[in-house]
């Protein structure tokens, strides 16, 4: 299929989830032995169709990318693979391209994620994507371009933190709301995913919030006011790029003058109260960001330590 093809098949089946792996043969993990005898077992099977994918409601379409493609696919090794490279099985349509995915900007296979991300945003269709090669999708994530409500329709990463080649399906959990939109805690406050994350998966959360929180943004913000000794390691460009994902959640602009640090402290000051369910006014909550004395990290360290 071309591109085309592809994005009029899915916009015509109207699908209740679009899932595409790429590079999730199974020839980067067994033997051509092991490939030949179907002894297939446990979680390699899953980066074809993982288990989460049964319990999702309704038509499916799983887009296959990888030059190494077995044939058929182990996804579903008992059935004859379509010539051409359309397979139904039951409710799910296997797409199998054997190729190369390229992520390079305007390029076509990221005109297909945008466009099925479009497609996702305006219909009831959801987009899972997920790469084995080992690539950091992240940052092709067009949220920026497409605005905050891609994260409920349009996921990039199921395992919710680096992705990698080699998946603990074991630990994998779609994070779901009610009403069948995703919950995305890289994109959202910690009160508003709370009520769907494990313990270990908010903990992690917090201490990646809290070590920018500390490490960075309040460290430059001290430099900025001669409260603290300059290193030439806290930059502009390095506070910018870690604080990117707190701005976007807390609706700052992304900039470090010390009025947008002290909105980011503030609002992330009130997440934590949030999650204990606390409360501290806005002017007592400046107070403590411009204190000299370390009155904010206490109180964000005693949040912190209720929490996790």
């Amino acid at each position: 299929m071309t591109t085309i093809d592809l994005l009029d098949f899915c916009t015509r089946a109207a699908a209740s989830v679009i899932y595409i792996a790429i590079g999730c043969s199974q020839a980067h993990h067994i033997t051509p032995t092991e490939l030949q005898d179907g002894q297939m077992i446990g979680q390699e099977i899953q980066q074809e169709y993982p288990n989460f994918m049964a319990d999702i409601p309704g038509r499916q379409i799983c887009i296959l990318i990888d030059p190494l493609l077995e044939s058929p696919p182990i996804a579903f090794q008992r059935v004859a693979e379509d010539p051409s490279g359309l397979t139904e099985i039951g409710r799910v349509s296997f797409i199998t391209q054997r190729r190369y995915f390229a992520w390079t900007e305007g390029g076509n296979d990221r005109l297909l994620l945008e466009r099925l991300s479009m497609l996702s945003m305006h219909t009831p269709t959801r987009l899972i994507v997920q790469d084995y090669t080992g690539e950091y999708i992240h940052k092709f994530y067009p949220i920026d371009r497409l605005g905050p409500i891609l994260a409920k329709k349009v996921l990039y990463d199921f395992t919710y933190h680096d992705g990698g080649c080699f998946v603990d399906f074991t630990k994998v959990k779609l994070l779901m709301r009610p009403d069948g939109t995703f919950v995305q805690p890289r994109y959202e406050t910690l009160t508003s995913c709370v009520p769907y994350l494990s313990n270990d998966q908010l903990q992690l959360l917090v201490k990646e919030r809290h070590n920018v929180i500390t490490n960075y943004v309040r460290r430059l913000y001290r430099i900025q006011r001669d409260e603290e000794e300059y290193r030439d390691w806290c930059t502009t460009d390095v506070i910018l790029w870690r604080m990117e994902p707190l701005c976007r959640i807390y609706e700052c602009p992304l900039q470090t003058d010390n009025p947008t640090l002290e909105k980011v402290m503030v609002n992330y000051l009130w997440d934590l109260c949030g999650l204990v369910r606390d409360y501290i006014s806005e002017g007592d909550a400046y107070a403590a960001v411009r204190a000299s004395t370390n009155a904010y990290i206490e109180m964000i360290d005693l949040l912190k330590s209720v929490v996790v």
